[in-house]
């Protein structure tokens, strides 16, 4: 009986130093990884110091990135805001996720079934929060969902002696990036962790809300100079946003949050401005052009995951490869199947198979593209970057279709087209297999909210709506060209999915 005490004891006391143990060892782990995510609207990758850039300074995205990881050679999958936010979040292309376009009878909004980054996290336990500085990130797009605290713009009808579409409040539908910060500020104060915020800024987009003409002023422009295309006022800007997010990091440096935050930061588009007007014609975004696509991509990582500093990757990576990037680091299983994959081998320097990025522009189909009158041949834009060769498909004009070589034309000005049959070839087929084409303008769904409301405010903000195209269209082989289908039917001969074209 003594002895089975004894025993018994002895037992109890090793358990009692295993559970202490236990206990111990789960005090001692690093809590889960807060998660800041900011989104640079219009933001070009060449405008940001660590970049190269010799129009703005951005000494705090320059930190940033000498804290974690800058990738050189970033693309986004859209030049219009809704798009390429929507793919960054759910992982997938927008012909997978669905937001194709800002305004049409669908297309136009997240339908609240895919996956969704926010909400993957929601589910882990995270707290969420979104602080966004204009419209087409807002709830009418579908960005809402899973969040506890949403500050966004809906927009709202005022009508001016029944003169609609010229007394639109501008400002109510974006704010500088002093506001945002001092929004998100207040909102990092008060959220649990482990938190995941969306911070979106928007200064670079337009000159509607510009920095103090102080600011202008120690930036050596004149606030005379209020033009959408005046680059000097746009690298003004970059300069006032990346100040506005310093002061977001070193407010979360001084609660004591900043070093178990993962941040991503990454833009959704940039803009064509003098070189592209010069370059391309055109100076805006909507264009699939390397001034539009390429943009800015830095993660930054707790110590504790060991990730290396000041790391330049410059392979060819995607935006819709930030999601799963970020669900590996945090170490939360996938729950649907990606088109990105996360960027973790060329974080550390591993060896990893090369990716291939597809962007493309519905404008043909957008009622806010407003572009087929001037440029008919960027209705529609399906493009495939394989990191050597460049191909920007124009199925309504297949004749104007560019290709481009990289690194040799970096600035895309020698369109080879027509002139290297094999490489285009491979790349239509890689096209035809991703199969992102759209051929008829979006029917109605009874779900998207496509209201005046909506339509003016985009119009506030420089969207102004437009005709529909009214192409017609056939399908050919990308291998056999002279084959042609009057449906999207397999090759006969070689089993190849087909391309659209102009029907005859």
């Amino acid at each position: 009986m003594g002895f089975t005490r004894q025993v018994f004891g002895v037992a109890l006391g090793v358990l009692s130093v295993l559970a202490l143990g236990t206990a111990c060892s789960e005090t001692a782990e690093s809590p889960r990884p807060n998660v800041l995510f900011v989104s640079l609207d219009t933001t070009r990758a060449d405008f940001l110091s660590c970049y190269g850039s010799k129009q703005s300074s951005t000494p705090a995205i320059d930190a940033l990135a000498e804290d974690g990881v800058r990738f050189a050679q970033a693309n986004t999958s859209s030049a219009v805001t809704p798009v390429s936010h929507a793919t960054m979040l759910t992982g997938k292309y927008q012909h997978n996720h669905g937001l194709r376009v800002i305004s049409a009878e669908s297309a136009a909004r997240l339908n609240g079934k895919e996956w969704y980054l926010p909400e993957a996290l929601k589910q882990a336990g995270y707290s969420t929060a979104a602080v966004h500085s204009a419209f087409p990130v807002s709830r009418k797009f579908g960005f809402d969902r899973a969040f506890d605290e949403f500050h966004g713009f809906d927009a709202t009808l005022k009508v001016r002696d029944g003169d609609r579409g010229t007394a639109w409040n501008v400002a109510r539908y974006q704010r500088r990036s002093d506001e945002t910060t001092d929004l998100a500020i207040e909102v990092a104060d008060r959220l649990a962790e482990p938190f995941f915020m969306w911070v979106h800024y928007w200064d670079p987009h337009d000159d509607m809300q510009v920095p103090t003409d102080e600011f202008l002023e120690e930036q050596g422009v004149s606030s005379k100079k209020k033009s959408r295309q005046n680059d000097e006022l746009y690298a003004a800007e970059v300069t006032y946003m990346d100040r506005e997010f310093g002061r977001l990091l070193e407010h979360l440096k001084a609660t004591g949050r900043y070093e178990n935050t993962v941040v991503a930061l990454t833009a959704d588009h940039g803009e064509g401005l003098s070189d592209g007007l010069e370059l391309h014609g055109w100076g805006g975004h909507r264009m699939l052009y390397r001034e539009q696509v390429h943009v800015p991509l830095i993660f930054r990582f707790p110590a504790d995951l060991e990730v290396p500093k000041n790391r330049v990757v410059n392979e060819l990576v995607r935006t819709v490869d930030i999601s799963p990037t970020l669900l590996e680091y945090l170490n939360i299983p996938a729950t649907t199947k990606f088109d990105g994959r996360s960027l973790s081998s060329l974080i550390r320097a591993q060896p990893d198979e090369a990716r291939v990025a597809f962007y493309d522009q519905i404008n043909g189909y957008d009622l806010n593209a407003h572009l087929l009158k001037n440029h008919p041949e960027a209705a529609f834009l399906y493009t495939v970057n394989d990191g050597r060769w460049k191909l920007i498909y124009r199925p309504h004009m297949p004749s104007k279709s560019e290709l481009f070589a990289f690194p040799a034309d970096e600035n895309e000005q020698k369109n080879l087209f027509g002139k290297k049959p094999a490489i285009e070839q491979r790349l239509l087929i890689l096209l035809a297999r991703e199969q992102p084409w759209v051929t008829a303008p979006f029917p109605a769904d009874g779900e998207s909210d496509d209201s005046s409301e909506t339509s003016d405010a985009l119009g506030a903000l420089g969207y102004m709506e437009s005709e529909v195209s009214d192409a017609r269209w056939a399908w050919t082989c990308p291998v056999h060209r002279t084959l042609y289908f009057e449906t999207a039917q397999r090759c006969e001969e070689c089993d190849e999915l087909p391309i659209p074209i102009p029907a005859k």
